[in-house]
């Protein structure tokens, strides 16, 4: 390429050929940075190739033009971070001595390798196999793919192991006692037999054979329906070093969708890196699909450990920790979800520690050597099982079936996903976190996380007997816990659709114009970046929504409500579609309008959800600070200003304690290791920053109430943080910024973001407070089911503020809480139905605890 400018007409397509090659699926491959574009297609229309040893002038010049032929914005470059091996930054720059590292695991040029897509494929091949890797690359492709050995599961051994035998012989002698006409023996032999059609139907049977053949077909199906599937070339280099060694690697993804299965080991075996192991539902355990997962790596585990039993299942605790043993001294990988199931909301759910505990049990009794756990998360431009409409709406959940899988993949065939990002964190050892996690940096971290179920001690049940090593055990792991799901979650590259609907759900409710939109996206971009977020694409404002609204639409209806549209100012020119309509974003005339129906604000909410923990921090203060200085975010500021609201920043704290608490369990705040009151000082500092508010320090005498309510903290924690402080002077004022034009917009936007949380919550303690007697046992699912109906009525009757807190996920999150709290009592019946009951009156109080917490809650709903 001599002449730059006789190759720009040849590398740039019309219009009509770029949308017309969007809407083919899988045509459009985007261009890689230092890399040419490749485009397929007819050669006439292909662009002429930039060899990567060019001049910078024409390397640069290549890169600026490239958005002129690529209408969907193209994945950005992730910028990378100092490699560890603790969990996070907080535990290692407190950690007194640094624990030494376990390699070096990153070079210097991993920084800028850049990203690739693992369906745009450059096999190397020899001379006489050109012909082959010209027409079928793919398939030269995967014939180069390096062959692991997959030691299969030793039944004899996970039988044999002591643990195994205890558990079979205890369950007999509990079933003996039961039924005494049996003898011991035979009860003994038939759980013998039922151990060994369980482990049968668990262990995953790993074939290369397998893997290969549907290497070969995901190449061609996924370009079906996804256009890429983006890795960091900087993140693939640090995990092959990481896995190169003996230890076995823990592979801690976030769960999206059914896809996950698939693309994971996909992008692995892709990559010349031994497959995990995958625990995988029962539930997926279907004829033929089944035995096709077990062979790809997979091994089902039980929902429930107990199989909905009101007994403890030993035998099977048993060998789920016996068959992890030998996964793990076989030397194979292992992968399980640490969220559970598929979040049905959009954001990280609260972790689940099971498999978890397993791992530390077998590494604290030396069954086990050390492992090293690497946090991932998958991002979804689209996600093809969202936006779960008859889940939020309180219909029960449909089970999986052969049927309902081959009609979910037909249907996935016919639709357009776009892209997907993986993205890889650094690993971490499981022996350097425990060290970790028993010094004093955890000695803040207390129970009220860690009380709510009994497997979190351990899968068996009788790890420890000591009490208070049963609440350090606890602790330990709902720790790790948490750190994990942290960790991935913030590595995950946000998507064009989750910054375009949280901007609908937050910004746009009442309409805005496509000018207005353009610069509050690049508004929000800014935001992002500010906070350490990684946008996984990169691109102009207006194609980015024009990109976004088509993979939205359809999504969020489903034959009833009114649809979005985009209208011009004279009214001309109507279009309608699931979310909203627009196919020019480039008419400034244009104005937006989002559909605010409860279906389509679940739709909307799936996708926006995933930036909520981006800003929940500052949320909790701004929305506290509105509390406590009497003033409501919508209101114009011009009615402020006779007077210069404030408030003592002690007491804006205590509220800030009472709100984050209470949000805790729906939304993730932070890492465990990091103290409350730390994280919401951060948060106000920069509501500084972004000059909304301001810190005044002087002191001004506080009155008699004020003193009670900063001397008598809700928890341990901010006692500690008041210690050695003279709590009768306000030390600082907290002040809103009247100067600032933006100042209680950028208020009323953090009063959006977890708006209808707060409300979801209060409406199920004021039903609760008033309609459940004190001591009255309810059923859970009854209850549930009571403040759901309730809830859906004042959105029916535009009672409500915002129609989101109706949702199955905030309903049920916010019973969850309040068995966690202790508001609630919860048991099970004789005939295994869980029960819950009002806790009656403490300590000579009048009002339950529910009651008092309906009443401070209900100050936060505004």
């Amino acid at each position: 390429m001599n002449n730059t400018n006789n190759s720009k007409s040849k590398s740039f397509l019309s219009e009509n050929q770029v949308n017309t090659r969007i809407h083919r699926r899988g045509k459009l491959i985007h261009a890689e940075p230092n890399r040419a574009q490749l485009i397929t297609g007819p050669r006439r229309n292909r662009p002429t190739r930039i060899p990567s040893d060019k001049t910078e002038t024409a390397d640069r010049h290549y890169k600026l033009c490239r958005f002129k032929a690529v209408k969907p914005p193209t994945q950005a470059v992730c910028s990378h971070h100092k490699v560890t091996t603790v969990a996070c930054r907080h535990c290692f720059s407190t950690t007194s001595p640094k624990p030494a590292p376990v390699k070096a695991i990153t070079t210097p040029p991993a920084m800028a390798y850049g990203l690739r897509n693992c369906l745009h494929v450059h096999p190397k091949t020899t001379n006489w196999l050109w012909p082959v890797m010209q027409y079928l690359p793919f398939l030269t492709f995967c014939w180069n793919r390096r062959m692991f050995q997959y030691s299969s599961c030793d039944k004899a051994t996970v039988l044999t192991r002591t643990i195994v035998q205890e558990a079979l012989l205890h369950t007999a002698k509990q079933d003996f006692r039961a039924d005494k006409a049996t003898d011991i023996s035979d009860l003994l032999v038939n759980n013998s037999r039922r151990a060994i059609d369980t482990l049968t139907g668990m262990a995953a049977r790993v074939s290369n054979m397998v893997l290969h053949i549907a290497g070969i077909s995901l190449f061609y199906v996924l370009k079906i329906f996804l256009k890429s599937i983006q890795i960091d070339r900087g993140q693939l280099d640090t995990l092959r070093r990481t896995v190169s060694g003996n230890q076995p690697t823990i592979f801690l993804p976030t769960h999206r969708s059914h896809l996950d299965y698939v693309l994971i080991p996909f992008i692995l075996w892709c990559n010349d890196i031994k497959v995990p192991l995958i625990a995988a539902g029962d539930n997926l355990n279907l004829p033929v699909l089944g035995r096709i997962l077990q062979w790809l790596g997979a091994f089902f585990i039980r929902r429930s450990l107990d199989n909905g039993h009101t007994k403890k299942d030993y035998v099977y605790r048993a060998l789920l920790h016996s068959y992890v043993q030998n996964v793990l001294e076989l030397n194979n990988n292992l992968l399980f979800f640490i969220e559970g199931g598929r979040s049905r909301c959009g954001k990280p759910l609260r972790p689940k520690s099971g498999l978890l505990s397993v791992l530390v049990d077998l590494y604290e009794s030396g069954h086990a050597a050390d492992c090293l756990l690497v946090p991932m998360a998958l991002s979804y431009e689209k996600v093809p099982e969202a936006p779960f409409l008859a889940e939020q709406l309180g219909r029960p959940k449909e089970p999986e079936s052969l049927r309902s899988a081959l009609r979910g993949v037909w249907n996935v065939l016919r639709s357009y996903q776009g892209s997907v990002r993986v993205d890889f964190s650094p690993a971490f050892s499981l022996g350097q976190y425990i060290a970790v996690a028993r010094g004093p940096l955890y000695s803040h971290y207390r129970g009220r996380r860690t009380t709510s179920s009994s497997s979190l001690v351990s899968l068996l049940g009788n790890a420890t007997t000591d009490a208070d090593d049963r609440d350090k055990y606890r602790r330990l792991i709902r720790g790790l816990a948490e750190h994990s799901i942290h960790t991935a979650s913030n590595s995950a590259a946000l998507m064009t659709t989750q910054l375009v609907a949280f901007l609908l759900v937050t910004r746009w409710r009442e309409g805005v114009s496509l000018a207005n939109a353009c610069d509050q996206l690049d508004w929000l971009r800014r935001k992002v970046a500010d906070r350490n977020g990684k946008l996984g694409f990169t691109g102009k404002s207006g194609d980015i929504i024009n990109y976004a609204l088509r993979l939205l639409e359809g999504t969020t209806l489903c034959g009833t409500g009114k649809k979005g549209r985009t209208r011009k100012k004279d009214g001309t020119r109507k279009n309608s579609s699931g979310v909203t309509g627009t196919r020019n974003v480039n008419n400034n005339d244009a104005e937006l309008i989002p559909n605010m129906s409860p279906r389509a604000l679940i739709a909307l909410s799936y996708y926006g959800n995933s930036l909520t923990p981006l800003f929940a921090l500052e949320a909790v203060v701004a929305v506290s600070f509105c509390v406590e200085a009497d003033i409501v975010p919508a209101v114009p500021m011009s009615l402020y200003h006779h007077r210069c609201p404030s408030a003592s920043r002690q007491l804006l704290l205590s509220r800030c304690g009472f709100l984050y608490n209470a949000l805790s369990y729906e939304i993730p705040m932070g890492p465990p290791c990091e103290q409350r009151d730390v994280s919401l000082m951060e948060a106000l500092s920069r509501l500084g920053l972004e000059g909304s508010l301001t810190v005044e320090s002087h002191k001004e005498p506080m009155s008699a109430a004020e003193q009670l309510r900063v001397e008598r903290p809700d928890d341990s924690e901010s006692e500690h943080s008041e210690e050695g402080r003279d709590n009768t002077y306000r030390d600082h004022r907290v002040v809103l910024n009247l100067d600032e034009v933006g100042a209680i917009d950028y208020i009323d936007f953090l009063h959006k973001v977890i708006g209808p949380y707060i409300e979801g919550y209060t409406v199920s303690a004021r039903y609760i407070a008033k309609q459940v007697e004190t001591g009255a046992p309810v059923g859970f699912n009854d209850l549930l089911g009571d403040i759901r109906r309730v809830a859906r009525q004042r959105v029916d009757n535009n009672a409500a503020h915002w129609p989101e807190s109706c949702f199955n996920s905030t309903v049920t999150n916010s019973l969850n809480f309040f068995i966690r709290e202790g508001f609630l009592e919860t048991y099970k019946n004789v005939d295994d139905i869980q029960l819950v009951c009002v806790k009656p009156p403490q300590g000579g109080q009048s009002e339950s605890p529910i009651q008092q917490f309906a009443y401070l809650i209900e100050e936060y709903n505004f």
